[in-house]
């Protein structure tokens, strides 16, 4: 019998706790949010030995791997106007031993690769760091029920190892969208109609050293689209 069995044994739990403050109209809201909480090793980051099918990289798990252990908390806080509303929304959480699956890089800085049968592939491994989350959503909408509104909307996330304050791989860069939507009034069986269009500004990645990936960021883009709908009422 070649086959063998690894015996695993995790014991994970969670704890959240939170408080809400409203203005008597509801105009205004706070909220504060502190939880902790533990994640168990995917048996990808233990055993994995190989590419899985949607990743074209050569991965190699660790079976010393432990626990996540998390602690975290949120402040948010949301104006509900009814010209305009905010919302701000703030993150910080502590890693013990977060589970970062990154290039494995040569001492010179190049990247190593594996060559099996399949060809060539970037060789990747998971590792545990003692790691720093932390950032912040926000989001303005000025006429939220006028024919005409504007929406904006932010999204900003640091990772660093707490060890040597390097930025960790894989962090999004900082986004900055907004949406122009027209909303015209009913018209006969037409009603809920809608036209938007909208932008996406992402920056380049700048919070991670040169080097520490397999390639260099790539430089800030912008993205375009446009949406359009409306219901018909058939009776």
């Amino acid at each position: 019998d070649a086959s063998a069995r690894c015996d695993q044994r995790w014991d994970a739990g969670s704890f959240s706790v939170g408080a809400v403050l409203r203005a008597p109209d509801d105009a205004l809201e706070l909220r504060l949010d502190g939880s902790a909480a533990s994640r168990f090793p995917s048996g990808d980051e233990l055993y994995l030995a190989g590419s899985a099918p949607t990743s074209p990289v050569h991965a190699l798990g660790d079976p010393s791997l432990g626990r996540e252990t998390t602690l975290g908390f949120s402040p948010t806080i949301q104006l509900r106007l009814p010209l305009l509303h905010v919302g701000l929304s703030g993150f910080v959480h502590v890693i013990d031993d977060f589970i970062q699956l990154a290039p494995d890089l040569a001492e010179d800085g190049s990247a190593q690769f594996v060559v099996t049968v399949r060809g060539a592939a970037p060789s990747f491994s998971y590792r545990p760091v003692d790691a720093l989350f932390s950032g912040f959503d926000g989001s303005l909408t000025v006429g939220p029920r006028w024919p005409v509104s504007l929406a904006a909307d932010v999204a900003v996330v640091r990772g660093v190892d707490t060890a040597d304050g390097a930025g960790l791989v894989g962090i999004p860069a900082d986004r900055l969208g907004a949406t122009l939507t027209l909303q015209p009034p009913p018209l006969g069986p037409l009603h809920d109609a809608f036209l938007a269009v909208r932008g996406d500004w992402v920056m380049e990645q700048t919070h991670v050293a040169p080097g520490a990936d397999l390639a260099p960021p790539p430089p800030a883009y912008t993205l375009l689209g446009a949406s359009i709908g409306v219901s018909i009422a058939l009776c």
